[in-house]
C-alpha cells in the first residue's frame, strides 16, 4: 500500500498534467479532433491495459479519456496514439 505522501505526490502530478492539457487545448483554439481520429483513439484506449475498471480514465496520467481523446495536442502517455496535427495518415 502506498504511503499518504506518495499518494499526494501522484495526485499533484495528475493535477499538473490536467492543467497543462487544458492550457494546450485553449491555446490550440478549443478545436476537437475529427470523429475518425476520436474513434481510432477510443478503440485503442478501450483495449488498453491501463484503462480503469469503468473505462473512463487512464491509470497512467489520470486523464478523463472522453476529454483527452478529443484534444488534438494530447497524446497517450504510453505512445499508443500521438497528437493530431490536422493531417490524415
Amino acid at each position: 500500500m502506498a504511503c499518504l505522501r506518495c499518494k499526494k505526490k501522484k495526485l499533484m502530478r495528475k493535477i499538473k498534467s490536467f492543467f497543462k492539457a487544458v492550457f494546450r487545448f485553449f491555446k490550440g483554439g478549443l478545436k476537437a479532433v475529427p470523429i475518425e481520429i476520436y474513434e481510432e483513439r477510443f478503440m485503442i484506449c478501450n483495449g488498453c491495459p491501463h484503462i480503469n475498471y469503468n473505462k473512463t480514465r487512464c491509470t497512467i496520467c489520470g486523464c478523463k479519456l472522453s476529454w483527452k481523446m478529443n484534444m488534438p495536442e494530447e497524446e497517450c502517455p504510453k505512445k499508443y496514439w500521438r497528437s493530431y496535427n490536422g493531417k490524415k495518415k
